[in-house]
């Protein structure tokens, strides 16, 4: 198991090596988290905005700048710019108006409280933990990306 870049180039570096599920047949299935401790973001909200800016920037960057964002991206993970592009065009990377959804909507499919009760009753049944959270809604706060500015 493994993910991109690293994927692709497993499956080349083993004779017969091939590609046999990918998360791009169940789309909602993972989701990147960004978490802060609650402590650390009483004490320093302006460096998680700044990170929520930024990240959000980033994205922008990436839609209206592609072939340069794939460019810096490919060299830092030392890799074609060619399969950067590929390995992005299998994942979907949530704009602002997305990730309030799925951070604020309880009716909307990429609601993560709904993923995050799944996985914890996953994990439940299979005595990976031994309770399961009481309120995932409260631990989702859309507040930094509310107010991002990029």
């Amino acid at each position: 198991m493994t993910y991109a870049p690293y994927l692709q180039q497993t499956a080349d570096a083993v004779k017969d090596g091939r590609i046999i599920y990918d998360s791009s047949k169940m789309p909602t299935a993972i989701t990147d988290l960004y978490l802060f401790d609650t402590a650390y973001i009483e004490s320093n909200p302006a460096a998680v905005q700044a990170f929520t800016n930024a990240t959000l920037r980033g994205l922008q960057f990436l839609q209206d700048n592609r072939q340069e964002a794939l460019e810096i991206g490919a060299a830092e993970l030392e890799i074609s710019t060619e399969d950067l592009d590929k390995d992005l065009k299998g994942v979907k990377l949530p704009d602002q108006a997305t990730n309030l959804e799925m951070l604020s909507d309880p009716s909307s499919d990429l609601y993560l409280a709904k993923s995050l009760q799944d996985l914890s009753a996953f994990l439940l049944a299979e005595e990976q933990i031994e309770a399961a959270p009481t309120d995932i809604a409260a631990l989702l706060d859309p507040q930094f990306v509310e107010a991002a500015t990029f």
